[in-house]
């Protein structure tokens, strides 16, 4: 979305903190979507602050070195969390909150090969092994232990090279 629409921004909330944001707002004041991934792990003060922004478009932060106070009328956010026990209340009220169910099997497949070609350069039938190795011997939904396995997995490897991966990451891995 960042891509195709004008003065989006996307910040990825692990390593977010409120100075950053407000750093990064104040110098593009025209800012019209924010988009912030684990929103859950802004601290207590950074949500706070996240929240006076989007209930009055205000942006008020101050730490002992600098001041921000400044307007951001019809400024959007949207956010990610996999977890919302962590937001406080104020700033959870302030979403149309959706959860979205697992994936099924085709759509955590076509997910899969896309990443496992793109990302690991993996064949398409290494993909598919890979996939169909997570979800049926790991009976895992998450795309992360598909990219935990991609890591690891060489391109000329053979669905029993896989299932070995597989085997070993059940037995030695805690989850």
């Amino acid at each position: 979305m960042q891509k195709h629409l004008k003065q989006c921004y996307y910040f990825d909330g692990t390593g977010l903190s409120g100075r950053g944001l407000f750093d990064f707002l104040a110098s593009r004041k025209g800012a019209k979507i924010v988009f912030i991934d684990e929103i859950d792990k802004l601290n207590k003060k950074e949500q706070t602050s996240l929240y006076n922004l989007m209930e009055t478009g205000k942006v008020i932060y101050q730490t002992a070195k600098i001041q921000y106070n400044f307007l951001m009328p019809g400024l959007k956010v949207f956010a990610t969390s996999n977890s919302i026990e962590r937001l406080n209340k104020p700033l959870k009220s302030r979403f149309a909150i959706f959860r979205l169910p697992e994936y099924d099997y085709e759509e955590f497949q076509a997910i899969g090969i896309k990443l496992l070609s793109h990302q690991y350069k993996l064949p398409q039938q290494t993909a598919e092994y890979v996939i169909d190795a997570v979800w049926n011997k790991m009976n895992s939904r998450d795309v992360r232990d598909l990219l935990k396995i991609a890591k690891i997995v060489r391109k000329n490897d053979s669905p029993q090279d896989i299932e070995q991966l597989i085997e070993v990451q059940l037995k030695y891995c805690s989850r």
